[in-house]
């Protein structure tokens, strides 16, 4: 069950970050977006006394780490995390459902991984339309993200020295190299796509100037062909 969260949880680690807080009470359609439960802190949560802004409607606030660091960026609008999750339904409704089952059973995990993997999510929208193979590896790239970032927090937990922590070591390790080989894939694909891009302009420059002259012909014909350029008349 653990793994399949963080297999959820994996292609939103570079979002936006974001201030997440476990629901205490019913979400009301204006702080929630489908079955995800957003609910803004109480008043007295805020650090009044080091002069912070009151709540505004429709945001969610950020809290302070227990350092007084603060543990997230400026506020965002809900909407903003409502298009998250949107994205999120879009390219997986699988992934969708474990987002939301995170956010009600560890809201601390759900907040991390918004935090630290959002905007890749957002560009993977467009990368599936223009580039299927691109996009499979990417989102590949950010599911083994997740479960690094998952069996990284249980060896922590237990202890390098722990037998059990040892046997997870080989399973991170195995991780590791994968996540390494699907970067140079990445990697890989995004040269031959720029490789192609330039090779595109080169054609594109040598077209241009072997038909110098008649592209100025051409570029003249649109400026006289203008509408308004016809309009106008010398004087006698």
């Amino acid at each position: 069950m653990q793994h399949a969260i963080v297999l959820g949880s994996s292609m939103i680690i570079t979002l936006f970050s974001l201030g997440f807080v476990a629901p205490e009470q019913g979400c009301s359609e204006l702080t929630c977006f489908a079955p995800l439960c957003l609910t803004q802190p109480a008043a007295h949560e805020m650090d009044e006394s080091r002069g912070r802004r009151p709540d505004h409607p429709g945001m969610v606030p950020m809290k302070r780490g227990p350092r007084g660091d603060r543990e997230m960026m400026e506020e965002m609008p809900l909407q903003m995390v409502e298009r998250v999750m949107e994205i999120a339904k879009e390219l997986d409704p699988e992934l969708a459902e474990q987002l939301d089952k995170m956010c009600h059973d560890d809201p601390e995990a759900f907040r991390k991984t918004v935090r630290r993997q959002g905007r890749r999510l957002a560009s993977l929208v467009h990368t599936r339309e223009s580039d299927p193979d691109l996009f499979e590896v990417k989102l590949n790239e950010l599911k083994l993200d997740a479960e690094i970032n998952q069996v990284t927090r249980s060896i922590r937990e237990l202890g390098v020295d722990e037998e059990v922590s040892q046997a997870q070591m080989a399973t991170l390790r195995g991780l590791v190299r994968a996540k390494i080989a699907l970067n140079i894939r990445v990697q890989t694909l995004s040269i031959n796509r720029l490789e192609q891009h330039i090779e595109a302009l080169r054609k594109r420059i040598a077209d241009t100037s072997e038909r110098f002259d008649e592209v100025v012909e051409e570029q003249l014909d649109k400026l006289l062909g203008d509408p308004d350029t016809k309009k106008v008349k010398t004087t006698p």
